[in-house]
C-alpha cells in the first residue's frame, strides 16, 4: 500500500459500524537494530558465563547480518553462523566461536551492525569462563 490519504471504511458481517474516514498513511520510521539475548552456545541458561568456546546471540528488528561483526577484547570472533528466526520481528541468532586467543576470565563482547561503531548494538561487559 502506498502513502498518503486513503479511504476506510470498517464492516463487520455485511454491516457497516460507522462512516468511511480518509486516513492518512505514512511510512514506518528504519528499524533500530537491539540486542536481546546474549548466552553460551551450548548453554543457553549461562549469559555470563562462557562455558563451550561458543556464544548465541539474539539480534532484533535487523534487515540482514551481511556486515554483522563481534569481537571480544579487540579480538575478532571466528566461525560466525546466522539463520533468521522470527521474519515478523526481523529477529536473527547469530553463534561464533570464541578466539582461542581469549583466555579464562573478564572480557569485553563488542558487537556491532556497519563498518562503523557508531552502529553498535550493544557493549557488554561478559565474566567468561572457558573451559578446555
Amino acid at each position: 500500500m502506498g502513502t498518503g490519504l486513503v479511504p476506510v471504511r470498517l464492516d463487520y458481517r455485511g454491516e457497516r459500524l460507522c462512516p468511511d474516514v480518509w486516513l492518512r498513511v505514512i511510512p514506518a520510521g528504519p528499524a533500530v537494530p537491539y540486542l536481546i539475548s546474549l548466552s553460551d552456545g551450548v548453554n543457553l541458561l549461562s549469559a555470563q558465563r562462557i562455558e563451550s568456546g561458543t556464544m548465541k546471540v539474539t539480534i532484533e528488528e535487523v534487515q540482514a547480518l551481511e556486515t554483522f561483526a563481534a569481537t571480544v577484547d579487540q579480538i575478532p570472533v571466528e566461525e560466525i553462523e546466522s539463520f533468521r528466526t522470527d521474519p515478523l520481528a526481523e529477529r536473527y541468532e547469530v553463534n561464533f566461536r570464541i578466539p582461542e586467543a581469549v583466555q579464562s576470565g573478564g572480557h569485553v563482547l563488542n558487537v556491532w551492525l556497519g563498518a562503523r561503531n557508531s552502529r553498535k548494538l550493544a557493549l557488554r561487559v561478559v565474566h567468561m569462563v572457558l573451559y578446555g
